[in-house]
């Protein structure tokens, strides 16, 4: 995460990184410097776990503790919540009752592990409005971040955070896939 920020800032860049809520009450410090350096943080969940398989406690588990870990590191609570693997349905998106943020470009960072093909994919799917998913804990990831932002930033895309691209309240029961799809649930 650390190397991820240093490119981001190197290009001027925003983005929201959606935690998990293990991995935020070990690194409350990190948490403070994506805040510090003008990005966001929303919720991807305590331990990743497929939310649509979870009984309702378990899923109140996930959600909440995640919540509070991110609260007690930063004093703020995540707006947004983007689902483990994308999965979600009804009543998982009832029992949230957050906005809920999908991608519009999987950059497959997660299976192809090659910084190449990752740019590629970025570059090659991108358009205004668009919602990029990277996951920060690849080498991979980051090895391809600054020619990817490098490649956009030549198209003309400026990088910014979920608040900023939806510029309008986001609303529960509401998926959120880039800044012109929006689909209830």
């Amino acid at each position: 995460t650390p190397a991820i920020l240093n490119s981001l800032k190197k290009y001027n860049a925003h983005a929201t990184f959606f935690v998990l809520g293990q991995e935020a009450a070990n690194h409350p410090d990190l948490l403070n410097q994506i805040l510090a350096d003008g990005h966001e943080l929303g919720n991807h969940s305590w331990n990743h776990s497929l939310l649509t398989g979870l009984n309702p406690n378990n899923l109140d588990e996930e959600l909440l503790k995640t919540q509070f870990a991110v609260y007690q590191a930063t004093k703020q609570f995540p707006k947004y919540f983007r689902p483990p693997y994308g999965g979600i349905n009804s009543s998982v998106a009832k029992s949230l009752y957050k906005p809920i943020i999908q991608w519009s470009i999987d950059t497959e960072d997660w299976k192809i592990k090659n910084p190449k093909r990752i740019t590629n994919r970025a570059l090659s799917g991108a358009y205004d409005g668009a919602i990029i998913l990277m996951h920060d804990i690849y080498p991979t990831t980051q090895q391809s971040l600054d020619n990817t932002l490098k490649g956009l930033q030549q198209q003309g895309y400026q990088f910014v955070t979920i608040s900023e691209l939806l510029e309008n309240p986001a609303k529960p029961l509401h998926q959120y896939f880039g800044s012109e799809d929006e689909r209830k649930i």
